[in-house]
């Protein structure tokens, strides 16, 4: 990998990545598909005909939705990052993950992140993070995907305004529930093994209901809550009897779970 500058004219500058000559000014989607295509070479240069067209075909997917991502949220993205060893490397393990598995992964997901690692205000500890969060997505099925995300939304989010709750709960119970409803506690333990959370922490029988009755939502402290609220009692109900309290997601998993719920409340703006 070639990590050099490049002369550019008085009011930019270029980073050169992999030969690539990118205009600090922004990024055209020709040099994010070339750089997709020298990190693609360096990895695949022995495939079957039949197999590269298949894998070609997955990464240039990929190709797409970062350019589309980055330029969609260019003034929080820090261009020169695609020249760093350690960027290079998360967009590397994206890509021969997308080459391998194509749609049996979170394409969308895994693109999201890898704009996410190359913002400007990122630190550190949240690169790792990111970083993390793109090895574990080709190892985590839809169903514990959308599990991530079900845990993501009642154990972290807050819907502060009273008179939407109903309307979130209503969306997610149309989401998940279904698609959920026959997870296995094997499936659980694997996000914990996986990294996206720690299993298990809660053994004794957890009422998520009262919790958050108590610590968030104090105005479903009434006499007809279950009438009143029922997407929620149910969302809530089905949350703890398929025993999704027993897993805490970590700083990665979050990230995920985050990245997945977006999409759905983005499609009720």
């Amino acid at each position: 990998m070639v990590n050099q500058k490049a002369k550019a004219s008085e009011n930019s500058s270029i980073t050169q990545v992999s030969g690539v000559l990118i205009q600090q000014t922004g990024l055209s989607f020709t040099e994010c598909e070339r750089l997709f295509n020298l990190l693609w070479q360096e990895n695949f240069p022995k495939l079957e005909a039949k197999a590269i067209e298949i894998a070609r075909n997955n990464v240039d997917i990929l190709s797409r939705m970062v350019y589309e991502k980055i330029i969609s949220s260019i003034d929080e993205i820090n261009i020169e990052k695609l020249a760093q060893p350690d960027t290079q490397y998360a967009f590397n393990t994206a890509i021969q993950h997308v080459a391998r598995k194509g749609n049996k992964i979170d394409i969308e997901t895994l693109a999201e992140l890898l704009k996410e690692r190359i913002k400007k205000d990122n630190n550190d500890y949240l690169e790792n993070c990111i970083e993390s969060a793109i090895e574990m997505i080709p190892k985590l099925t839809h169903k514990m995907l959308n599990s991530i995300a079900l845990i993501y939304f009642v154990n972290v989010v807050k819907v502060t305004n009273e008179r939407l709750l109903e309307v979130f709960y209503r969306r997610i119970s149309e989401v998940y529930l279904e698609q959920l409803s026959d997870i296995t506690i094997s499936e659980l333990k694997q996000i914990g093994v996986i990294g996206a959370a720690i299993y298990g922490i809660n053994y004794s029988t957890m009422d998520t209901f009262s919790l958050l009755q108590d610590n968030r939502y104090s105005f479903l402290n009434i006499d007809n809550v279950q009438s009143k609220y029922p997407y929620f009692y149910k969302v809530i109900n089905f949350f703890d009897e398929k025993k999704f309290h027993l897993l805490n997601l970590t700083t990665s998993g979050e990230l995920i779970g985050s990245i997945i719920l977006e999409k759905i409340t983005d499609s009720m703006r």
